[in-house]
């Protein structure tokens, strides 16, 4: 029968580090809940979800302090292991949490480790895979799956166990829209039944409507709690906390500033329109009907040279599986380009050939008018940057400031042109205060900003990016999306 979590004072420092994730943090999660955890990068999302989990506790290297009970369970009483039959937690990196060579395989290890039967094991295996869109694919290597697939795994591996409650930290980031809405549905329905859902996000949309309570942490405390609607009516506050607003009441927010004659008509509303249906709702009901939109202004072809050009790209990532087939593309210097497509398109597969990471099967890359068949990756360093998907697979270096200079140092540049562009670097992507910090020690979206500024610090005529938004917080996103190049 799910119970009450209760956090009571809970703090906990990081060894090493300067200030608590996690600082007097008091909270009750009824059984049956759905609580989401908001904040900016660092807040103590995930720090929050590991101690809700047993998983930083006493026990722990850190300092810790405080009680978490489950019912009239401490969880000082308990080994982590015990919990995972009640508390399970889905980590935002799913490449961390899966450790099968099949899928099958890996939904079936936390079942096996609480020696369940085998039916029982069997049945939990394909009933999980089934309700995150897997099915099907239990014999197929986690090797071969695209991050979003590998998100869905994650998380029917903590499903499999059959857990009272559930922590999700950004469990829907790396899947597609519409990936994304069928995982929610899925935690809905598991809500339905019983479940306690405890999720850190940092999507507003996914927000509304699905928890009944927002809990917005800021150094580790909590800022605000209440109903999700109430929070993000008011947009100067959603970014107040480094979280994005929601479009509409931006939208509405700037209406007012420019028709304060609108205000009236708000007022007579239970709340501010938050969705493009309440949004339209209202816009129908005040202004004139006689208002037209404007008309769009056609594009122009770029004039601009191409400095990528895929001639009939093909690849397969063995005989039987080609992924991509026949691709002819053009990318011109100065374009903003977005490559767009569902989980196992083939986004990351395209990417890869640009910087010679993979080969083609058939057909032709060009970058700056030049095949790179026989060029190698290193070879192509200074023209093509890429940042990866995942950011610890570029990350090795022990400091922020070691780890964004290294390409500087490889090239033999002096030491004075590596300081100057490194603290350039640095201070374009927000990563100034956190200099001399250990790059593994940050938060997913930090390191994926270390990641990219050591890109960015050679200059590359082309600079490619996996995912460059996954994790990041609405400051994050300003800092990659909104900012000018160098």
């Amino acid at each position: 029968m799910p119970e009450a979590l209760r956090a009571e004072s809970i703090s906990y420092r990081y060894p090493g580090a300067d200030r608590e994730a996690l600082d007097g943090f008091s909270a009750e999660f009824p059984a049956g809940s759905s609580t989401a955890i908001m904040g900016s990068t660092g807040a103590g999302k995930s720090t929050l979800l590991r101690a809700l989990t047993g998983v930083i506790s006493a026990a722990e290297p850190g300092d810790f302090k405080g009680r978490i009970r489950y019912g009239s369970a401490d969880f000082a009483n308990y080994r982590v292991q015990t919990l995972t039959r009640y508390i399970a937690l889905v980590l935002q990196d799913p490449a961390s949490q899966i450790i099968g060579r099949t899928v099958g395989e890996d939904v079936a290890f936390g079942p096996r480790n609480h020696l369940l039967p085998r039916a029982e094991i069997n049945r939990r295996v394909a009933e999980s895979l089934r309700v995150v869109g897997l099915d099907g694919l239990a014999h197929r290597s986690t090797g071969e799956l695209s991050g979003g697939e590998l998100q869905r795994l994650a998380i029917a591996g903590t499903l499999a166990l059959g857990p009272e409650v559930l922590c999700l930290d950004e469990a829907t980031s790396e899947l597609d829209p519409l990936g994304a809405a069928d995982v929610r549905r899925v935690i809905a329905s598991l809500q339905d039944s019983g479940i306690t859902v405890i999720a850190a996000e940092h999507d507003p949309a996914a927000v509304l409507g699905a928890a009944s309570r927002l809990i917005v942490l800021d150094r580790g405390r909590p800022a605000w709690q209440g109903e999700p609607e109430t929070f993000f009516a008011d947009p100067a506050q959603a970014e107040r906390f480094g979280i994005r607003p929601l479009p509409m009441s931006v939208l509405v927010a700037e209406l007012l500033r420019r028709l304060p004659e609108l205000a009236p008509s708000l007022s007579v509303l239970p709340r501010r329109p938050l969705t493009v249906a309440q949004t339209a709702g209202w816009l129908h009901d005040v202004l004139p009907a006689s208002v037209a939109p404007p008309s769009a202004t056609p594009s122009t072809p770029s004039t601009a040279p191409a400095v990528i050009e895929l001639e009939g790209l093909r690849f397969g990532y063995s005989p039987k599986k080609e992924v991509l087939h026949g691709i002819d593309l053009s990318m011109h210097a100065g374009e903003f380009v977005a490559l767009i497509g569902a989980n196992g398109a083939g986004k990351t597969t395209v990417a890869k050939h640009l910087n010679g990471l993979l080969r083609p099967t058939a057909g032709r890359v060009r970058i700056c008018g030049r095949d790179i068949i026989d060029r190698a990756t290193w070879q192509l360093a200074d023209q093509v940057g890429y940042v990866f998907q995942n950011p610890d697979h570029q990350i090795f270096c022990r400091t922020v400031t070691e780890e964004v200079g290294f390409a500087l140092r490889a090239a033999g540049r002096p030491d004075t042109e590596i300081a100057l562009r490194t603290a350039e670097v640095l201070d374009l992507t927000g990563l100034a205060h956190v200099a001399d910090q250990n790059p593994f020690a940050l938060p997913r979206g930090q390191r994926q900003l270390v990641a990219m500024a050591s890109s960015l610090i050679a200059e590359p005529e082309i600079l490619v990016i996996d995912e460059p938004t996954t994790g990041q917080d609405w400051r994050g996103v300003q800092a990659i999306i909104g900012e000018p190049p160098l």
